[in-house]
Parts: structure tokens; sequence; C-alpha cells
């Protein structure tokens, strides 16, 4: 969990703050748009450890749904990815142990990296299913001579050129030459 309302995603200026304790953290701050906050069990919540330099101050910790002091909120509204449901998380002096700390302090901004590079490039994969279902529907309208092409020409010329576009993008119409 790293998106806050005020930072959005950029981990530099993330909030939330973790303190040592005795036997552990205490974590303050509220993160938004969390991916299946509402069902998930376990939180990876990153967060920046008090008394440590910047930039060598982000430590990532594993928190379950049933800490003291941690709130999940319900599902938000939205209008896209509807089969994934993002919560808020709100965290007010949230204890978390100490072998909790994923990594070690200030490793956080690795994690945060790792977990990116995996979500960005997974996040295209249900768009990529609906260009090549679109570009399916498309072609057969794109090879019919205009005469016999329904009436909202307008809406047939437009998915004439989506699918020559996405057939090019994914080379099964090849480009004329000029």
């Amino acid at each position: 969990a790293a998106t806050e309302s005020e930072a959005g995603s950029d981990i530099y200026n993330l909030k939330t703050s973790a303190a040592l304790s005795k036997d552990g953290y205490v974590l303050n701050g509220h993160k938004v748009m969390i991916t299946n906050a509402p069902l998930a069990q376990v939180f990876i919540v990153l967060a920046r450890l008090q008394g440590q330099p910047d930039k060598k101050d982000l430590c990532a910790f594993l928190i379950e749904k049933d800490s003291p002091g941690l709130q999940v909120g319900p599902s938000v509204e939205k209008m896209g990815l509807r089969t994934a449901m993002m919560g808020e998380l709100s965290l007010q002096d949230c204890h978390v142990p100490a072998e909790n700390l994923l990594g070690e302090i200030g490793g956080g901004m690795v994690i945060f990296l790792q977990a990116m590079e995996w979500e960005r490039g997974l996040i295209l994969a249900p768009v990529l299913g609906t260009i090549s279902d679109m570009r399916e529907a498309a072609l057969p309208y794109s090879a019919l001579p205009h005469t016999h092409r329904p009436r909202s020409c307008f809406v047939c010329q437009a998915l004439k050129k989506a699918a020559r576009s996405i057939g090019r993008s994914f080379n099964l119409i090849p480009t004329a030459p000029r």
C-alpha cells in the first residue's frame, strides 16, 4: 500500500510514518486506492521510518488485517477495472512486530520498484485482450465494399481505421508501400 491522497504514488512524498517501539514499530497514516483492500487479509504498507536520513527511511511492513490500529475501509466506486476492488487503509498507532519489517531498514524503495515492475507489466494484459476482441469484430467490416456497409458509415470508418491500426501494430495487416 503506497498511494496517499496528497502524494499519489509519489514515493518520495509519502507521509505515512513509522516509529520504533520497544518490540517493533508504530505506524500512522492513511492510504487510498489500495487494490483488493476490502478482501485482503495481509497488506504490505510503505512508511517512512522516523530518525532515518532522507531517501534511506522508506520501509515496507507486513500488516495483518486484524492488527490493532488498522482500519480497512469499504470498496470505493470507480469507472474502470471493476473486477479489482479498491479501498482505503487507516493506520492509527498501528503496532507492527519487528519481524514484520520486510527486508532491511531503508529497503522499501527496492520492494516498491519490484512490485511496480510486475504491476505495470501485467496491468495491460486485459487491455490487450479487449483490443484483440475489437480487432476481430472490426476486421469483417473493413473488408466489405463501401456499398455493402451498414448505414452508420462514420462508425464503420472508425472501426476500419481502428482495425487497420490494430492489425498493423500486431503485424497482422502488412503496411502498403507508398
